[in-house]
């Protein structure tokens, strides 16, 4: 998925544009301190000037609180990532487990639905304890999970047409 698909899915639904904020390369992500709270970010591992490679989703609740730092393969965190923003909060939580096959491309549907699910007020760990349902099917899940959002976005805008 590109940014363009992203955004557009994420701002589609009532609960997920009131917090998302953008998707960005990782050098271009904005200063937590001009962001309005609660914030949902998709962050690109790569800089601007490349393709891109991987998306992470990012939510947060507040500079004064902890910062939450979904990637659906689990790497290490971009030191880009962290210093230029999440090393501007109290503390990061991050999932230490791929929840991704690494022949699969769901980074960006995972992203979705990682911020969908906080957004409707799932907890960090509830959303972990959501996809360990789902062993081995993650990426299934959020395939259908995805097919149901883009069936749901297709129907609004068709619905404004008339």
């Amino acid at each position: 998925m590109d940014s363009q698909q992203i955004s557009k899915i994420l701002r589609s639904n009532e609960k997920t544009a009131k917090i998302f904020k953008g998707c960005f390369p990782c050098d271009l992500i904005p200063n937590p301190s001009h962001l309005t709270y609660p914030a949902a970010l998709v962050v690109n591992l790569d800089s601007h000037q490349l393709k891109g490679s991987h998306w992470i989703a990012i939510y947060a609740y507040g500079t004064k609180r902890e910062v939450i730092y979904f990637d659906s393969l689990a790497l290490p965190v971009n030191s880009v990532i962290e210093e230029k923003f999440l090393n501007k909060f109290s503390k990061t939580i991050r999932n230490k487990k791929p929840y991704q096959s690494i022949f699969e491309d769901t980074c960006g549907q995972h992203c979705i639905c990682f911020i969908y699910f906080l957004s409707l007020g799932y907890t960090f760990n509830k959303y972990i304890n959501y996809l360990e349902g789902y062993p081995k099917a993650c990426d299934l899940f959020v395939k259908k999970f995805m097919n149901k959002m883009i069936t749901y976005f297709l129907k609004k805008i068709n619905y404004f047409k008339i």
